[in-house]
């Protein structure tokens, strides 16, 4: 009977993601719309004909490393050479404006120093996930301001794990320890090391690859490769995603990429959507309403999603400006920079678990993730218009 209920989760969860899916492409909306206006339908938010989150949590997380492990492999060293000075400003100016803004929100509020620590370090991270998967959509990630935009989201959740990493030390221990840091410079530090041998060595590689006899043994083989990168960096306290995403990057001057590509949209195309509808069903509102006032709830929440949005389009939108890109450029960067989904909610978690934050706050964070990644993809869409038209 178990497996029963979790092949039926999965049949109806994908069945409705493609057919939202299909409705956005009629419509000319980003198709991530549809997946993530599925998890809400299917999830507690209306209709709750979900018999178990954990039914298709594992699949939905294999989904966006996959999504990732894409990106990566969509991209070259060369370009992100080219871009790192503008990938790590502008992930920079975004952290340090959204810090700022949470911070002083949760001061005005009359919060302590804990809870405006960990307000400020919520706002911080960038979801690459679903701003990668609109660059696909529109066909925008090879230009210049969609390297950027990955890029920067990739060192956003760099960034957003070692502003945990402080936060927690000095909400926890009142100061910062080596203990609470020497995992993630590790983490950073080996998967950059196999991220440049891979890369050297890649030649060697497809040489061996090619001797395989088994079929599709290549691909399955590169496959793993990407989830055990994804394994060791969620390992060093890491996000999974930074793992997939720079193995990927490695692999994509490896001869023979055009295939790997091809097979790798293939199985994004049938997985991914999984993780979107996935965050779609986390969203649990009526959960929160009933233990505290309406209005009280959608102030806060209203005004922590404000603060979010603005903080990334000016911090991540001025630091383009400052690094030689245009006003539409910069602009198109800072909403590109909108959305959360992932590092971010693990600090809200975390926050909440340990009483940093308070429910209000917590439904806040919870409301800027949903409001931003159904947000961005129309926004990118308006923001990209000219380029979409050349294209």
């Amino acid at each position: 009977m178990k497996e029963a209920l979790i092949l039926l989760d999965i049949t109806l969860v994908l069945l409705l993601a493609k057919v939202l899916e299909e409705v956005m492409a009629r419509i000319k909306q980003p198709t991530i719309l549809g997946d993530l206006l599925a998890g809400i339908l299917v999830g507690p938010t209306v209709f709750g004909l979900i018999s178990s989150v954990k039914n298709i949590e594992s699949f939905a997380w294999v989904g966006i490393v996959i999504l990732l492990f894409l990106g990566g492999v969509e991209s070259s060293i060369s370009e992100f050479k080219r871009y790192g000075v503008q990938v790590l400003a502008v992930a920079l100016g975004g952290v340090l404006a959204c810090f700022l803004l949470g911070f002083s929100y949760a001061y005005m509020l009359g919060y302590d120093l804990k809870t405006m620590l960990f307000l400020g370090a919520i706002l911080t991270p960038t979801s690459v996930g679903v701003t990668l998967r609109t660059l696909m959509d529109l066909n925008l990630l090879h230009t210049k301001e969609g390297r950027v935009i990955l890029g920067a989201a990739v060192a956003d959740d760099i960034y957003g794990v070692i502003v945990l990493a402080l936060v927690y030390s000095l909400v926890t221990e009142s100061k910062v320890t080596l203990e609470s840091l020497l995992p993630i410079m590790t983490g950073l530090a080996t998967i950059l090391t196999l991220t440049f041998l891979i890369n050297k060595f890649s030649y060697k590689i497809s040489v061996m690859l090619r001797k395989l006899k088994v079929h599709e043994s290549a691909f399955t083989t590169v496959l793993i490769m990407g989830l055990a990168a994804a394994t060791l960096t969620a390992f060093f306290r890491l996000s999974p995603l930074v793992g997939a995403f720079f193995i990927g990057l490695a692999l994509s001057s490896i001869p023979g990429v055009e295939l790997l590509r091809e097979r790798l949209e293939f199985l994004s195309m049938i997985i991914t959507p999984i993780f979107f509808v996935y965050a779609g069903i986390l969203l649990n509102p009526w959960e929160i309403v009933g233990n505290n006032s309406l209005y009280e709830i959608l102030y806060v929440g209203l005004s922590i999603v404000a603060l979010g949005v603005i903080g990334k389009i000016i911090g991540c939108g001025f630091a383009a400006k400052l690094s030689g890109m245009d006003w539409n450029e910069s602009l198109a960067i800072g909403l590109g920079m909108m959305p959360r989904a992932g590092v971010d909610l693990v600090i809200a978690v975390v926050g909440l678990s340990i009483g940093a934050i308070d429910q209000k706050l917590y439904f806040g964070a919870l409301l800027l993730i949903y409001f931003s990644s159904l947000a961005t993809p129309v926004l990118l869409k308006r923001a990209f218009k000219y380029k979409i038209g050349k294209s």
